[in-house]
């Protein structure tokens, strides 16, 4: 099987981040962890990920930032934004 790059997945655990947008969202005001994207994924062929940022309260992009690393394994890197455009 081709192993294949999934360019594109946001995760989150609410329990841990706030992320103010999904509160007026319902299908997207829960957590959406990488034990859920792994289970979703597991016979898919996808080897590796790039995750996405997920517009975090600024009070906790860090956080999002130091969850995310605990869970990469030879991380190339990642994207992140800071809310700015300049």
């Amino acid at each position: 099987m081709l192993d294949i790059i999934d360019t594109h997945q946001h995760l989150w655990n609410l329990d841990r981040l706030k992320l103010p947008w999904v509160e007026g969202v319902p299908a997207l005001n829960r957590s959406f962890e990488i034990s859920d994207y792994l289970k979703v994924s597991a016979s898919s062929g996808i080897r590796r990920t790039v995750y996405m940022e997920v517009d975090a309260h600024p009070d906790d992009k860090q956080k999002e930032i130091d969850d995310l690393t605990l869970h990469c394994k030879g991380r190339v890197g990642f994207n992140a934004w800071n809310g700015r455009f300049s």
